[in-house]
């Protein structure tokens, strides 16, 4: 991983270790995976334990985006059952082809957010370019995401 993905690792460790809330936690999150990785589209979607689905609560990009996604999709399951992240690279047929949220989208990735083991919901990045996503990108979402697990809230 190169040195500025380590640069914004630990700045956003930094501001991770200062924040109060949850919704804190996710603006960091989005902001510090949409300043490192260039996507066209962003989005956290939260988990909302008294329904079937993931409601958009952050979204960072200029393509709509669903509002919604079904917690019992293919995706949604894997992401949370695995607590691993999900990269598609090719818009082929998959079954996690809704990490892709537009036809616009070509590439994605997407993990689950858990703070103290308990899983909040989902980050999604898409890029309109296929193949945008490498290694490194990939290993910067899942230190990320890693941070904040760590994380405990005050």
């Amino acid at each position: 991983m190169s040195f500025y993905y380590t640069d914004l690792l630990l700045e956003a460790g930094d501001l991770l270790s200062r924040t109060v809330t949850e919704n804190d936690i996710f603006e960091i999150l989005i902001e510090y995976a949409n300043t490192a990785l260039h996507p066209d589209l962003s989005c956290f979607y939260l988990k909302d334990k008294s329904k079937p689905n993931m409601k958009l609560i952050l979204k960072r990009g200029f393509p709509e985006a669903p509002y919604i996604l079904q917690r019992d999709s293919e995706l949604s399951k894997f992401l949370s059952e695995s607590k691993e992240l999900v990269c598609l690279n090719t818009r082929k047929q998959s079954p996690f082809e809704e990490l892709l949220l537009t036809e616009s989208m070509n590439s994605g990735m997407a993990i689950a957010i858990f703070i103290q083991n308990l899983e909040y919901g989902v980050i999604i990045i898409n890029s309109v370019q296929p193949l945008f996503f490498k290694r490194k990108e990939l290993l910067f979402l899942e230190n990320l995401a890693s941070i904040i697990i760590r994380k405990s809230l005050k």
